[in-house]
């Protein structure tokens, strides 16, 4: 894991730009919120959208799961589609999460 202050210090070198989101994956656990440059998860009204998905790339497994990403000038919006067969089907997963933008 990286040190907090190499972690804020990327945060605070994103902030000139206009970044849609944050995407990773291989922490064991889907995770989306916001981001503000701290450790905190909880929900937050500002940040950068932060998109984790959860076994995208473990084929040891038959559950599976990807994140869709739209993103529009004032809306980027999140699904998931996932399996539990190990893709001899799947289907979109009910959540929706929607991060709205600033123009």
């Amino acid at each position: 894991m990286l040190p907090h202050s190499l972690v804020h210090a990327y945060h605070e070198a994103l902030k000139p730009y206009r970044v849609a989101a944050s995407i990773c994956g291989h922490t064991h656990a889907r995770n989306l919120f916001r981001w503000d440059g701290t450790p905190d998860t909880k929900p937050k009204e500002r940040g950068i959208p932060f998109l984790n998905t959860d076994n995208a790339g473990h084929f040891g497994s038959p559950a599976q799961a990807f994140l869709h990403v739209e993103v529009s000038q004032r809306l980027l919006r999140v699904r998931e589609f996932a399996t539990k067969d190990g893709w001899n089907s799947g289907d979109w997963t009910t959540q929706v999460w929607n991060f709205p933008l600033g123009a």
